[in-house]
């Protein structure tokens, strides 16, 4: 297998080529037919937008944030109205992406404390081996080379610039449990660089002079907690604020304390508008980005992708609130997800069906004409931009499991979804998802009728009690069906950055 050479490049233009770039929002499922395929090669841009909600963009429906370049994809390309990630956490959802399997079967359940195996066959290889340049840049410190998803890329771009906590390191690491003290040590030293920091990195490379198609992977992490957009940016949605929010949630936390435990509305909407600004400074760098490929190739030459790893919880259900990786609810289980074809198939047209972010990697490589993506647990949604009501898997297992987080929850949870209905299941942290159809494994039951309850606010468990049973041995068989029994935990003690050598850890 060849690795990626983990640098900063610089480099100078490129020929007109055909783009595909793939801005990754949340994609679902479909087992589409080719539509038609390129008579030449045909390069690939992809670009995921860490911890976006569907519902703060303007071309879902959003009138508040301003963003123009993901809007005008959405009229030129077609918006999927329910996409979803199978997994509420950076590293995870990103392998399923790249891998187009579900984490039960890449083996990848949390960040920090696994890694993708050597055996996962990634978009980048596959591309990689039949002739592409691959490069990725990424923005976070959880997507790291030494979590290994940077196979396949000739290129690995994960520099970080910024901590992504204003605290000692050192005392940070003092107050965690004795075998996570050098990850929370990490959260503050070198782990995120902004948009403006990423998108030139990753301009300079696409502008190199090449005789190969190529792959481009950019990440985005701006709308991650904190939200703090650099400059005018940061209050752009809430500028009359006087009062102790910048941002940063744990002063968030800390005024709910001195309030007995509950938070101003006031500081809840300056939060908000602080996450929203994040969103439109984003979206600004990805027209900067945008405008480069077509400088570079006539814009009727791009495919273009937009989705989502996971989204962000404003406090909804009771749980965390400024936090994704601890429910299974659908405002951190849907993401955006836009594709636009250079053919024009699908402008302007919105699906409805439910699809999936393991169905990305099918969907690229269906697009280019290659085989290998019907081995995969995704499926090509080529079918639905040439129509709307075409077959859709409509189902997508979620799980958010605790029981290995770097800071342990009470709980994990599993759960199936389709188009009208969502079972979710409490599990103890440590339980196996391979025996979920154990009833002493379940600590609590919910259903959900999606359609006519959106917000997931009234569980029909009594109502449906036939419904639950059926639905929760579906979750057990298809669950045993996507499994694969695969070890990728990873020790702590790979983790270098300049605190834990403070702390003694490395040396």
């Amino acid at each position: 297998m060849q690795k990626a050479a983990n640098v900063n490049s610089t480099v100078p233009h490129c020929p007109k080529q055909l783009v595909i770039a793939l801005l990754v929002a949340t994609v679902s499922g479909c087992a589409g037919q080719t539509i038609s395929q390129p008579s030449r090669p045909v390069n690939v841009l992809l670009v995921t937008l860490d911890t976006t909600r569907a519902d703060r963009l303007g071309c879902y429906g959003n009138g508040r944030i301003d963003t123009p370049h993901l809007d005008r994809l959405a009229r030129e390309g077609t918006l999927f109205e329910q996409a979803f990630t199978p997994i509420p956490s950076t590293l995870p959802s990103h392998c399923s992406i790249m891998t187009g399997n579900y984490p039960a079967y890449h083996g990848v359940h949390d960040n920090g404390v696994y890694s993708l195996d050597d055996t996962a066959n990634t978009l980048a290889e596959i591309l990689q081996s039949r002739g592409y340049d691959t490069a990725a840049f990424v923005s976070a410190f959880v997507l790291d080379h030494q979590f290994q998803l940077d196979q396949g890329f000739n290129v690995y771009d994960d520099q970080m610039r910024l901590p992504l906590i204003q605290a000692d390191p050192v005392q940070l690491a003092e107050k965690a449990p004795e075998d996570r003290k050098r990850w929370v040590a990490q959260l503050a030293t070198k782990y995120h660089r902004r948009a403006e920091d990423v998108t030139p990195q990753a301009i300079e490379w696409l502008r190199q002079e090449r005789a190969k198609p190529f792959f481009l992977w950019v990440h985005f992490f701006d709308p991650h907690q904190p939200y703090q957009a650099p400059g005018e940016w940061a209050t752009k949605y809430d500028a009359d604020y006087t009062g102790p929010m910048d941002g940063d949630s744990a002063i968030f936390f800390s005024e709910m304390e001195r309030h007995g435990k509950r938070y101003r509305r006031q500081d809840w909407q300056h939060m908000v508008a602080r996450y929203d600004a994040e969103i439109a400074y984003m979206d600004h760098w990805i027209g900067r980005l945008l405008q480069a490929c077509e400088e570079i190739d006539r814009a009727d030459e791009t495919l273009v992708i937009v989705v989502g790893d996971h989204g962000e919880s404003f406090g909804e259900h009771n749980i965390q609130i400024w936090e994704h990786n601890q429910t299974a609810f659908d405002e951190v289980m849907r993401v955006p997800l836009i594709i636009r074809r250079p053919d024009g198939v699908g402008a302007g047209t919105k699906v409805s069906r439910l699809v999936r972010t393991i169905d990305v990697a099918p969907t690229v490589l269906d697009s280019l004409g290659h085989p290998g993506w019907e081995k995969m647990q995704g499926e090509s949604l080529l079918s639905l931009l040439e129509d709307p009501r075409a077959y859709a898997p409509g189902e997508i297992l979620v799980e958010a499991r605790r029981g290995k987080q770097v800071l342990t929850a009470k709980h994990s949870y599993v759960g199936l979804r389709n188009e009208q209905f969502k079972l979710i299941l409490t599990l103890h942290p440590e339980q196996d998802l391979t025996v979920i159809d154990a009833p002493k494994g379940i600590l609590a039951v919910e259903l959900y009728d999606v359609k006519r309850d959106p917000q997931e606010k009234t569980s029909l468990i009594d109502e449906q009690a036939k419904r639950v049973d059926s639905m929760k041995q579906d979750l057990a068989d298809k669950h045993g069906e996507v499994y694969r029994d695969i070890n990728v935990e990873r020790e702590l003690n790979a983790l270098e950055s300049e605190a834990l050598r403070s702390l003694g850890y490395v040396k």
